[in-house]
């Protein structure tokens, strides 16, 4: 027999496999395919393999032997097309530069192991004690700043921080300096990370403030602060939370704090691509069934949508060895850097010009920069999550559910792109509106250009804090409905036929017909404050000819009574 010695032939190199070779080799423990492919490895080895089988009375079949690769629907590559267009392997937001470029996404979690390869900058300090950066520093590969003066300042083997950045922001480097593709790329592959360390040794993660974490979707004070926070100090940042993993059984009411709070953005987890019995996969379609659900105590919709969470390939923390290291991971601690990767995308965006003052022309350049507020990142996310048809619980989903949300992340949903989708998308970003008032937008539809999107229309703003223990507990209560002005039918959000009062983030979705005039209100109803910011998003076949009424600024912060919209739509040129 020959050889596996012999030197192995890089071009024109020939494998088989041999069904029922394994019955000739006698040895104590078998022989598995990996042996029996390297025997055969060899060309010439191979050949006189091959003829001397070809006779032997135990050989059943003889076939040329697929190479065993690595697919491309593997690992952090899967959540990319998921999420850009759920569509194998289309990843149209990268195809045209958009991968989170300019963008830094901050992260609090577990330590993170920041020589791993797909983290590590070769021009920088990452050894020893040196891991506290009190400035930042975005000439860095990854991370830009590394806050531990919380923290134990201690890497933990498999450590849940690693793996959460590098689902944002991962990209892989052999030397530090020159980034390669790396099957554990980022969902934002582009963006940097700044990181706060919140890991206490046997502790694991502490809030930093206190322990006041309660469940069961309570309004605690713990939510009056991030509530306050983000509607008084930080209205330009997209607070994302995991849904939490206490979902098996479909029990309602189990999403814990922050997920529950009115402000917070709560994801839940899906499956990823594949039907693997061993991994629990069904397809992109389903629910993880450990995935928290909803509703809070007071009645609020959470999650708010759900993404990816799964079985990710990851980077992996192993503070012994350097550069190296990948682990699967389950849970929404995975599909909540997946929707935040998603939201620097969108953030890039809108800062590189992809859109006008308030409607989007889906070119690079072609409008003008646009510093997008928490709650219009909200706002778009949400306008575009498509329902699940296949979640695992005991009723399927419909638009909107407390299993789902308001369905799976899909920018292709939520973002005009030219010569990919042919969709315009309206935008108001942070709008102040004063107790009583109703803001009006006229559209129209226009299928003229082949475009078969839905009508779909989100409302979102950071309301001010609640009492704790609220039963009722939006102070700024805001309404969104839909008037076909043509008919008599009215269209209410969240599957709904009626007003919503709970929700700070309410989405209208209708299947149109070409030529029909709708009328979008936001309505003012009862506020504890004088006025109140809202962002929103109208995305669909919308026609380009409409003017701006006289009495509308887009420069002024207040809104005039009615407000028809000059729309510009690149798929009409």
């Amino acid at each position: 027999m020959c050889g596996i010695n012999k030197t192995e032939s890089d071009n024109n190199e020939l494998s088989v496999s041999v069904i029922g070779f394994e019955l000739i080799l006698s040895t104590p423990h078998g022989v598995d395919q990996e042996t029996v492919n390297s025997l055969a490895k060899n060309k010439h080895c191979a050949i006189s393999l091959t003829m001397g089988l070809s006779v032997h009375p135990l050989e059943q079949t003889i076939e040329l032997a697929q190479k065993l690769r690595l697919a491309s629907t593997i690992g952090q590559l899967n959540p990319q097309w998921i999420t850009q267009s759920a569509s194998v392997n289309s990843r149209p937001f990268f195809d045209k530069g958009l991968d989170g470029s300019g963008q830094v996404v901050a992260v609090a979690d577990g330590g993170l192991d920041r020589d791993n390869c797909y983290f590590w900058d070769a021009t920088s300090d990452t050894v020893g004690d040196s891991i506290f950066w009190s400035s930042w520093n975005r000439t860095q590969r990854k991370i830009v700043n590394y806050d531990n003066s919380f923290a134990d300042k201690e890497e933990i083997y498999m450590g849940r921080g690693t793996y959460i950045s590098g689902i944002i922001a991962g990209r892989k480097s052999s030397n530090g300096v020159d980034e390669e593709t790396g099957y554990t790329d980022g969902i934002a592959p582009g963006s940097k990370l700044s990181f706060f360390d919140m890991e206490i040794d046997a502790a694991g993660i502490e809030d930093p403030g206190a322990g006041r974490l309660s469940y069961k979707g309570v309004y605690s004070s713990f939510c009056r602060d991030y509530d306050n926070l983000l509607s008084s100090t930080y209205s330009n940042v997209l607070f994302i939370v995991s849904a939490g993993n206490t979902g098996i059984g479909g029990i309602p009411s189990i999403i814990q704090n922050p997920s529950d709070c009115k402000n917070t953005f709560a994801v839940g987890a899906t499956l990823s691509y594949g039907k693997y019995i061993r991994s629990r996969e069904k397809g992109i379609e389903y629910l993880a069934d450990y995935s928290s659900r909803g509703p809070t105590s007071n009645g609020r919709i959470k999650p708010n949508i759900v993404a990816p969470g799964h079985f990710i390939l990851a980077p992996n923390a192993d503070p012994i060895k350097f550069g190296v290291g990948a682990r699967y991971v389950s849970g929404t601690s995975m599909s909540s850097p997946v929707v935040a990767a998603s939201a620097s995308i969108v953030r890039q965006y809108f800062e590189e010009g992809w859109c006008n003052t308030m409607s989007c022309c889906g070119t690079k350049g072609c409008g003008v920069t646009i510093k997008p507020s928490g709650s219009l990142l909200k706002a778009i996310l949400i306008n575009g999550a498509q329902p699940l048809t296949g979640g695992v619980q005991s009723i399927p989903g419909s638009f909107h559910d407390n299993n789902q949300g308001i369905g799976q992340l899909n920018l292709l949903n939520s973002l005009p792109l030219s010569e990919v989708n042919n969709v315009g998308l309206i935008l108001i970003n942070d709008r102040k509106i004063v107790n009583g008032a109703e803001h009006e937008y006229i559209i129209n539809v226009d299928t003229s250009n082949g475009c078969t999107s839905d009508l779909r229309v989100t409302l979102a703003w950071y309301d001010a804090p609640g009492a704790v223990g609220c039963t009722h507990c939006v102070m700024n209560d805001l309404d969104l409905f839909i008037e076909d002005m043509h008919g008599s039918e009215m269209f209410y959000p969240n599957g709904l036929s009626y007003r919503n009062k709970k929700n700070t983030a309410e989405r209208i979705r209708i299947a149109p017909s070409d030529g029909q005039q709708f009328r979008i209100v936001v309505q003012a109803t009862k506020f504890s404050t004088k006025l109140q910011q809202y962002s929103l998003a109208i995305l669909g076949c919308l026609a380009n000819n409409f003017q701006t009424s006289p009495s509308y600024k887009s420069s002024a912060g207040f809104l005039s009574r009615t407000n028809t919209l000059s729309l510009h739509n690149p798929t009409h040129d």
